[in-house]
């Protein structure tokens, strides 16, 4: 996880399927972010190269979850098949999603405050 001002970024890498278990891994970790109060989450898909239903509805549920706490939830770069999934179940006409990040986080500076964005972030992922 990076952050970058009081954005959360999850660099998700290789799958989120139900057989490997990443996928609960994933809910557990969104899960956990959203317990210690984080409302912004970006989540970055260029290097994940499968998804399955069971992350799908891990990323619906984090979504509906971040909403009604008055938070959000973004996309950045599906690719692949992921992007083919995430189209299948119209995820991408519900949930933002950006192909580059600087984008990504301006749309959280603009939704949330007027101010101007900060983009100096972390890029070193912490635990």
């Amino acid at each position: 996880m990076r952050e970058c001002g009081d954005v959360s970024i999850l660099d998700l890498l290789g799958r989120s399927t139900i057989d490997a278990g990443e996928s609960e891994l994933l809910s557990k970790h969104l899960r956990d972010l959203t317990a210690t109060g984080k409302r912004k989450l970006l989540l970055n898909l260029v290097n994940l190269s499968h998804i399955d239903s069971s992350g799908v509805s891990i990323i619906v549920e984090m979504y509906v979850s971040v909403k009604r706490s008055d938070g959000e939830l973004k996309l950045l770069s599906p690719r692949g098949r992921v992007l083919d999934v995430l189209r299948v179940f119209r995820l991408l006409d519900v949930i933002p999603s950006f192909e580059d990040e600087t984008n990504a986080l301006a749309s959280f500076q603009r939704e949330f405050a007027p101010r101007r964005a900060d983009h100096r972030c972390s890029q070193e992922p912490r635990n």
